[in-house]
């Protein structure tokens, strides 16, 4: 389970904070309740389910840091979950 062994590293680095997001598969999932329960009383994490306009920024901010001068020479398309 990816997440057990995510809790194992935060654990090994002595992480003070850790923080879970979710994407649109959270958000139309069915059972997305149910996850979000067991994950933390199994792990203790908490998932924080981010509405689309968030997730499309954090993208957007995620893939123009990689860019030089991306801000110089760009076009901005959007995008949602």
């Amino acid at each position: 389970d990816i997440l057990r062994e995510y809790k194992s590293i935060c654990e090994q680095y002595k992480c003070e904070k850790v923080i879970l997001t979710a994407t649109n598969a959270m958000r139309i999932a069915s059972n997305a309740n149910d996850i979000i329960e067991r994950v933390k009383s199994e792990l203790g994490f908490i998932i924080r389910v981010i509405p689309g306009e968030e997730e499309a920024k954090l993208s957007y901010l995620g893939a123009s840091s990689s860019f030089n001068n991306f801000e110089e020479n760009r076009i901005k398309c959007p995008s949602s979950g």
